[in-house]
């Protein structure tokens, strides 16, 4: 799959992209500092920005989940009580409505809801996963750190998320090869500005499901790829990335089987040992499947979405059908800011989704020239179900693109799909000039910095705000020293400094005899491909 006969490089042996000795000097022995290993505190600054970039309730549905955290671990009081009827649960007022002031209103800042925050009033609420609509392992693991003080809970939990986020790309850094550290680096990097980057920094389940399915399907390639302790590592790792993904969303897990699917295809061997190996995936398919299967979720496939907008559902199927076979793409755009972010009423500038979009299209158009049949194959698949699953759910109950399913339920799947685009197979070697990498490095720097100032802009003071100021009567903000100014600032240069230390690890490595693991596993894999 991989070249194992060219060596690795480093930072002190020139410019990748240049010819010559100094481009070729091979890696030298030795525990000299990189910059990569700070990378896991960059990364922090950089999600901690987008934590504080938003009010309570400020992503799609928080209304439902944070009321299903706080009932999580069942009645607590002062948290979760009994409510009006069997389905409902008596929660603080503040988890149902307190965002309602500003939710759909891009003109209202968030300071709104202080008040709905400040106050100790319950409410009997139906709005919960009370009727089993999503796994209750997300859920149960942020109940723990439900509280009281809504605001600081809410924070926990939020932080928790990126952590979780930052700790499995570290931990698959690790232990993954150079060929497919690059891969990892890539793949997060073109893909989170700046849907992802919202949604990983959030109180929605999502934030689960992306870094699991991302997670998986890496920790699944290297599991394959390795032998020995780092082999039991990755197995581990997969795992975990299993119950982040399955257990947050009915999708992820359908998602997490798609995965497994996509990486028994790239590495599949007529061997004994490798259908051995190969029991651990298909018991994590059959979790994933439970988990789907014991949640509502499960009936979307018969039923479709049922509760669309009456004022845009096309009842004529034919018209549907067309109508969204043409629409459907700008579901995957919509990750890269062409759909409003929060509650659809953050809208991104044209800045922001050209950039994102192009470094995208231009990493996976470059990448296309290291292919093979089973790589080919993969992205043929993936890239179908991207296209056919929200045609086929939105048909199910007559609804159209723009209405039902948002971008966030594909971008895991996305993901997947740009993380295999960025993979490394045969012996041809993908890279960069300097040049281009610049361009890449401007431009998501750029996007991030304008997606991160706008997104704390809409709630500080309304997106109808004249000049430049996150700030003044009436403006929202966290009881914090630190100003939304100081926010985007620091934020900002975090990210590009980030972005700046992996373009240039991306670009450094290379891959050596040993690339994969240890022994001769790699190498009958690559003859297999």
């Amino acid at each position: 799959m991989t070249d194992l006969r060219a060596p690795e490089y480093d930072a002190t042996a020139g410019d990748p992209g240049d010819s010559g000795p100094a481009a070729r000097r091979p890696v030298r022995a030795g525990g000299s500092f990189r910059l990569i290993f700070l990378a896991p505190a960059i990364a922090l600054i950089a999600l901690l920005a987008w934590v504080l970039a938003s009010p309570v309730g400020a992503s799609p549905d928080d209304d439902f989940h944070l009321v299903s955290t706080w009932c999580a671990l069942g009645d607590r009081p002062g948290l979760c009580e009994p409510g009006d009827t069997a389905g409902e649960r008596t929660v603080p007022a503040s988890l149902v409505s307190g965002a309602k002031c500003y939710v759909g209103k891009p003109t209202v800042s968030a300071e709104c809801q202080e008040r709905a925050l400040a106050s100790t009033a319950t409410v009997s609420s139906d709005r919960g996963n009370f009727r089993n609509s999503y796994p209750p392992v997300y859920y149960a693991v942020m109940g723990a750190f439900a509280s009281p003080n809504i605001v600081g809970s809410i924070l926990v939990m939020r932080v928790l998320n990126v952590l979780i986020f930052i700790g499995m790309g570290t931990a698959l850094y690790a232990l993954l090869s150079p060929s497919r550290r690059r891969t990892l680096l890539w793949m997060w990097l073109i893909s989170t500005v700046p849907l992802g980057l919202f949604i990983i920094a959030s109180n929605n389940p999502s934030s689960w499901t992306i870094t699991g399915l991302g997670g998986a399907w890496l920790a699944l390639l290297g599991y394959f790829e390795s032998g020995g302790r780092r082999r039991v590592l990755f197995a581990l790792l997969f795992i975990v990335s299993v119950f982040l993904a399955a257990g947050s969303r009915g999708d992820g897990a359908i998602y997490i089987v798609i995965a497994i699917g996509a990486v028994l295809v790239l590495t599949a061997r007529r061997a004994r040992a490798y259908w051995i190996s190969a029991i651990l995936p298909a018991a994590m398919a059959v979790v994933g499947l439970a988990f789907y299967f014991t949640t509502t979720t499960g009936a979307i496939a018969s039923t479709g979405l049922n509760d669309g907008n009456p004022d845009v559902v096309v009842h004529d199927a034919m018209t549907v059908f067309v109508r969204n076979l043409a629409q459907a793409p700008s579901l995957w755009a919509g990750a890269f800011g062409t759909w409003p972010l929060g509650w659809f009423d953050t809208e991104m500038p044209a800045i922001v989704t050209l950039g994102a979009t192009g470094c995208a299209f231009a990493l996976v158009f470059v990448n296309l020239a290291s292919m093979n049949r089973r790589k080919l194959l993969v992205l043929i698949g993936v890239g179908f179900v991207l296209y056919a699953l929200p045609v086929f759910v939105l048909q199910r109950s007559l609804n159209v693109v723009g209405t039902q399913v948002q971008p966030r339920y594909l971008l895991p799947l996305l993901i997947l799909f740009l993380g295999v685009a960025m993979l490394q197979v045969g012996r041809r070697e993908i890279s960069l000039t300097r040049l281009q990498r610049v361009v890449i490095m401007a431009t998501l720097a750029v996007a991030q910095a304008v997606a991160l100032y706008y997104n704390i802009r809409r709630y500080t003071v309304g997106d109808t705000a004249t000049g430049w100021r996150l700030s003044g009567e009436g403006s929202w903000w966290w009881s914090t020293a630190v100003t939304p100014t100081a926010v985007v600032l620091i934020g900002s240069v975090a990210y590009a400094l980030l972005v700046f230390v992996l373009v240039r690890e991306a670009a450094l490595v290379r891959p050596r005899r040993d690339d994969g693991a240890s022994g001769d596993r790699p190498r009958e894999i690559a003859n297999a491909l």
